[in-house]
């Protein structure tokens, strides 16, 4: 039978000799996993252990204090014997908050990476979130056309709907909590009609990249592209040339490099509008379709595929870059045409009439995010769930 261990079994009686103590010394550090206060900054640990360990098999164990927080993918170097990647689940690398300072991190060493055992902040996230963001301010707001967007770092939550007293947009930012997954209000910004001639769009689309954020109308008649920081400010209208559109858009998606803009066609159920990104610009280009049609309210393409939830049977979509269907994946919630239930542990919460979902992917999970209008008459308040999901 393999094993890790380099130490002899003795029998009683026996006197232990210097080596066979030794041996059961490097077991107790390799297996056991040998502590100190980590060192190293800006994501890359270092840790200065029992020499004897001059280098790295797999099955080792090691624990340290991190002395600071990591804000992107880390590394740990043991003994400076080189500076290799630490992983969570297997595979995933790392998001920023994994470590915290002070925390206690636990690795394995599997032969290629550290894999971390110890609890990382993605572990809360696994859970569903629930909570009620700010009320909707208009009344009258149109939450048919509301749309989600996720930032690719995954810290920010934008909300953006129609507002029917204006016929312009409301775009709303929070910031999410890479602990609990919980939501705090950080912007808002109105698109009036006047100002960024909304032309009293009802088909709206909302995209972050990882610079911009995308704000998009089309009602049918006028194409409106909106782009702004992810403080949602400096608002640029974009000037459309090419082909003119006439389909009313029910979800955007940007490349994260900025170059190319999707608008999903509620018109028309299996074509997405494709708009190459210049400047100020944005060019029509040629469309995409979609070899299976879908009526989803929602987009989102991480430079290789698209996903789409289909709200009306509840299933998600991902087709490749060309337009092919690749998989789908039914009842990932409890959907339903004019109803939404969610569990808490032994009860459950209906809240009828409309909901919204929106899509992003961080680090290889899906994060899909669910707004519920707790009240489609007086819109008086907006209910978000965040999810995290492998891919599908």
């Amino acid at each position: 039978m393999a094993t890790n261990f380099v130490s002899a079994a003795v029998s009683a009686g026996d006197d232990i000799l210097a080596s066979q103590y030794n041996n059961l010394r490097a077991d107790t550090i390799a297996n056991a996993g040998d502590y100190e206060d980590a060192g190293g900054s800006s994501n890359a640990y270092t840790l200065a252990i029992d020499s004897t360990i001059t280098a790295l098999s797999a099955g080792q164990v090691f624990k340290f204090r991190a002395n600071h927080t990591n804000t992107d993918v880390a590394t740990l170097n043991v003994n400076s014997i080189g500076a290799v990647s630490l992983k969570k689940y297997n595979d995933q690398t790392l998001l920023p908050g994994d470590i915290e300072s002070g925390q206690i991190v636990v690795v394995v060493y599997d032969g290629t990476d550290f894999q971390i055992i110890s609890c990382t902040q993605i572990a809360a996230q696994l859970m569903p979130t629930y909570q009620s963001i700010d009320a909707v301010a208009a009344p009258s707001a149109d939450f048919d056309q509301a749309q989600i967007a996720i930032s690719p770092d995954g810290t920010k939550l934008f909300f953006g709907y129609i507002n029917g007293t204006t016929d312009g947009v409301v775009v709303k930012s929070y910031t999410i909590d890479q602990k609990t997954g919980l939501l705090t209000f950080s912007a808002s910004v109105s698109l009036a009609v006047g100002t960024y001639n909304w032309s009293g769009s009802k088909g709206f689309g909302l995209s972050v990249s990882d610079s911009y954020v995308w704000a998009c109308g089309g009602d049918g008649v006028n194409t409106v592209i909106v782009r702004l920081t992810h403080a949602l400010a400096s608002p640029t209208i974009m000037t459309i040339s090419g082909t003119a559109s006439t389909a009313v858009f029910c979800g955007a998606a940007a490349q994260s490099d900025d170059t190319v803009l999707y608008l999903k066609n509620q018109t028309t159920a299996n074509n997405i509008l494709t708009y190459t990104i210049s400047g100020t610009t944005a060019t029509r280009s040629t469309d995409v379709t979609l070899s299976a049609a879908t009526t989803a309210g929602t987009l989102f393409f991480d430079d290789t595929s698209f996903y789409m939830m289909d709200e009306g049977n509840n299933t998600l979509r991902r087709y490749n870059s060309s337009g092919t269907l690749q998989s789908s994946t039914s009842g990932l919630f409890s959907l339903g045409t004019d109803d939404y239930n969610i569990g808490f542990g032994a009860g459950s919460l209906e809240i009828t009439d409309k909901h919204r979902v929106g899509i992003s992917k961080h680090r290889g999970y899906l994060v899909i995010a669910l707004a519920i209008n707790n009240n489609e008459t007086t819109h008086d308040a907006i209910w978000i769930d965040l999810y995290i999901a492998g891919d599908v």
